[in-house]
């Protein structure tokens, strides 16, 4: 990993992700984040609700951030899969940033 990134994987849980952008921004320009409870973080306490910093890659249930890669564990926040619903829209539990590929994704194409 990068040098300022850490060497071991963060543990996220009732996780959901986070858009920030303006409604006119091309969807290439919105900045995707996630939030969730931290587990194991060096700057974070155990159990501490955070959102991350922007979403650069993803493999599966991993995410890579500017700062860190992150494990999504078990089922995302029911309140954003709600949401997601009303919109008819759904999230692919295994897969849930799969919409970040090719030369965008740091973790590499699928």
């Amino acid at each position: 990993m990068a040098g300022n990134q850490e060497s071991r994987v963060v543990t996220l849980i009732n996780w959901s992700t986070t858009a920030a952008g303006s409604p006119y921004s091309a969807p290439e320009q919105v900045l995707l984040s996630l939030s969730g409870e931290v587990y194991g973080h060096d700057r974070f306490e155990d159990g501490q609700v955070i959102t991350t910093s922007a979403v650069k890659g993803s493999s599966g249930r991993i995410v890579l951030t500017e700062n860190t890669t992150y494990r999504l564990v078990g089922d995302p926040n029911p309140d954003w899969v709600r949401f997601l619903e009303a919109g008819d829209r759904t999230v692919d539990v295994n897969d849930p940033i799969h919409f970040i590929s090719g030369a965008f994704n740091e973790l590499g194409a699928r």
